[in-house]
């Protein structure tokens, strides 16, 4: 049985592999901006800081601005197209009793619908996005809101993830971090990061959490 209590879950990457998809929205973009097509490999490296940064690293901060309206109605219509939970996700949140939350820096209503899709919303106490709250990751305040309503303390909280941003709000808001390798970030990035817990299969995340 797991210690913790609460699990947060980071979307992108950890539950679900959304990479072609925000791909394919991400390349609509920039055909219709006139700028070049980005390999898959090379947006993979730039998601995890919501669509702006996204769009920012892609367009710089003025072409993004400019961009948002046409990558925004390219993504929701093509939501889950290529979209799918990682292997064994569904089964792994069925097994785990913890109370478990989603934090992502996806707009919240696109992080719901993706849940919905697959039928995952009900495994999750609270599922917010970076425009439910006035802050997004790395800003703790998306973990102190869910430690709230979830009646958890710190230190029975970890927060699961697949990047950088998500070690930095765990630190931040002083709860332990799990990294998980089948996600966007090089496993080498995240053992820098000096992870509480590092798995790289769904039958370790399970052990943690109690599953």
């Amino acid at each position: 049985m797991s210690h913790y209590r609460l699990a947060i879950f980071d979307l992108d990457g950890t539950l679900v592999d959304t990479l072609g998809d925000i791909t394919d929205a991400l390349n609509f973009t920039m055909r219709a901006v006139g700028m070049p097509e980005l390999p898959e490999a090379q947006v993979a490296g730039m998601v995890g800081e919501g669509v702006s940064r996204l769009l920012e690293k892609a367009l710089g901060e003025e072409g993004a601005k400019e961009a948002a309206a046409l990558f925004r109605s390219s993504y929701l219509e093509n939501l889950c197209d290529r979209t799918r939970p990682y292997p064994g996700i569904p089964e792994m949140l069925e097994a785990t009793k913890v109370q478990k939350a989603v934090a992502t820096n996806k707009p919240g209503g696109m992080a719901r619908r993706i849940l919905a899709e697959f039928g995952l919303t009900g495994h999750f106490v609270r599922v917010l996005g970076d425009d439910d709250l006035e802050r997004r990751k790395p800003d703790p305040l998306v973990v102190q809101t869910l430690l709230i309503e979830c009646a958890a303390q710190a230190a029975e909280t970890v927060l699961v993830g697949d990047s950088i941003v998500d070690a930095q709000t765990a630190r931040a808001a002083g709860i332990a971090f799990c990294a998980v390798t089948w996600g966007y970030t090089p496993r080498g990035a995240l053992i820098a990061e000096r992870p509480a817990y590092l798995v790289d299969s769904m039958a370790e995340l399970r052990t943690l959490l109690g599953g």
